[in-house]
């Protein structure tokens, strides 16, 4: 069974189903058109460059989650669409201000926020920071609207849209050696484009509904709803800082280069992990709440949690172990340190898969305050691991310090939402053990065994045939885990059915 069967067998609604599945699939060809790209644009731009694009998206992805005050959250949620456009109109109004703030920041404070950062290259192009916060943050404002609407294939096309411009314009940018600024023109670019096909849709069809909106009706939803920006937009904060401010620090503790590095690393290899796991969630989300009245959730989450387990360890740890000569082949030498980066995030990106879709007990189990401490916990712990790795070693012992945090925080709260959902610790325990006893003897073989140059080859002759093997042997692995998963929600779906 495919992933839009599943969702369609443990949601109530077909029409979801197929809208959630819409813009999954969106989701996914725009992450294989930047993936795609990512081998052009590494042989373009170089690590300092990209170093520049981490520090900017960086600072643009803790800005832009408060920038509306998370007020675009709410459109989805009143009865009527008149009350809804107050709410639109009211975040694009918290929007523009915050813009100004951002531009206002940017014209005193420019020179100050690149000294801060070590990444004085980016000071003549912060005045791009206003822009981007303002197109990315509309785009926020007007996909939710969309969502609304029931536009999920338009919403579909404008992810898609927005990776196809992106990798053109940096492309084209590349080619001219434009520098730095390429990357970020091209970000711009990408997030301008998705917007004007949102913005039509709405003008085109809401006109009328909107041009209605007045002060009274707006303030009236800001107080409705107040509690949005009070605790939703510090919960989402949390979530942000712990994913942006690894790209920020890395550029102030080392340099700019050691940031881009992260920052492909973490593109690379987290981004067709995280959408396979953001699928799983939104199945396993409608699977539980459906568990949880039949009294059924404890054994529902131990199936999932061994099933997360078995699927994306093997694969991540042996893309781990390969990382560094894999990434010198696809994105040129200068780009090996990346891959030993990516050696060492194996920890937390194994953890973080199968504690992701879990999080989503939080709400089957109403434990909303308990996800903001959990938030609050994993952010210190990270910021901790990149302080304390800074201060032992250099890059390579801040990413692994951070790395080992991070699992130690992912895994924890993994076996404790189990355990309130049920689960006994003892299986949950069983299942983690039994899958490192599995992989991890074969790992450190290839680690401690392989000659150097495994992947790209010391002689002229091109890849030596043991790269094959172990590729074929990863290809593999990771199949017959795509089939064990799908064999664990087909039962899971099977349950709902009959529910």
């Amino acid at each position: 069974m495919n992933i839009k069967g599943l969702i369609s067998g443990l949601t109530p609604s077909g029409t979801m189903a197929k809208g959630v599945t819409a813009i999954a699939m969106g989701s996914g060809v725009s992450q294989v058109i930047t993936l795609l790209a990512a081998p052009i644009l590494t042989r373009l731009y170089s690590p300092a460059d990209y170093g520049v694009l981490a520090v900017y998206t960086g600072i643009l992805g803790l800005v832009i989650v408060i920038a509306s005050l998370r007020y675009q959250l709410a459109i989805v949620l009143p009865r009527t669409d008149g009350s809804a456009a107050s709410i639109l109109v009211l975040a694009l109004s918290v929007l523009f201000f915050n813009v100004v703030l951002a531009a206002i920041a940017v014209a005193f404070l420019g020179p100050s926020i690149g000294a801060w950062t070590n990444a004085p290259q980016l000071t003549p192009y912060l005045w791009l920071l206003p822009v981007g916060i303002a197109l990315a943050g509309s785009y926020q404002i007007f996909n939710y609207w969309a969502i609304r609407k029931g536009e999920f294939n338009l919403i579909a096309q404008t992810k898609i849209q927005q990776s196809a411009t992106m990798a053109v314009t940096q492309t084209f940018f590349g080619l001219i050696q434009a520098g730095p600024v390429g990357l970020l023109i091209g970000q711009i670019f990408g997030q301008g484009g998705g917007l004007l096909r949102l913005l039509r849709n709405a003008w085109s069809q809401d006109r009328d509904l909107l041009g209605r909106v007045n002060t009274r009706r707006i303030l009236q939803r800001a107080r409705r709803y107040r509690d949005f920006p009070v605790y939703l937009s510090l919960a989402g904060l949390m979530n942000s800082a712990g994913s942006q401010l690894p790209l920020i620090l890395f550029s102030a503790l080392f340099s700019p280069a050691v940031a881009g590095l992260y920052l492909l690393a973490f593109r690379v290899i987290n981004r067709p992990a995280g959408l396979l796991s953001q699928a799983i969630r939104q199945v396993f989300l409608s699977g539980a709440a459906v568990a949880k009245r039949d009294g059924r959730l404890g054994s529902l989450t131990y199936r999932a949690y061994a099933g997360l387990t078995r699927t994306g360890f093997a694969p991540i740890i042996f893309v781990g172990v390969i990382a560094p000569e894999l990434f010198a082949v696809l994105f040129g030498p200068d780009w090996a340190e990346a891959g030993r980066y990516v050696q060492w995030m194996v920890p937390w990106l194994a953890t973080s898969f199968v504690a992701s879709p879990l999080t989503t007990l939080n709400v089957v189990l109403e434990r909303q305050r308990f996800d903001l401490a959990f938030q609050t916990v994993l952010l210190g712990a990270k910021v901790g691991g990149i302080v304390v790795g800074s201060m032992i070693g250099g890059p390579i012992a801040t990413v692994a310090c951070y790395s080992i945090a991070s699992a130690i925080c992912y895994q924890g709260f993994g076996l404790w939402i189990s355990t309130a959902a049920g689960t006994p610790l003892r299986s949950l325990l069983g299942a983690f053990v039994s899958e490192l006893c599995a992989v991890l003897p074969f790992a450190a073989f290839l680690l401690l065994t392989k000659p150097d140059g495994l992947l790209t080859g010391e002689t002229q002759s091109g890849i030596q045939p043991a790269t094959w093997l172990i590729l074929f042997f990863v290809i593999s692995l990771a199949v017959t885990a795509w089939r064990s998963v799908t064999h664990i929600y087909r039962q899971t779906a099977a349950g709902a059915r009959a529910a």
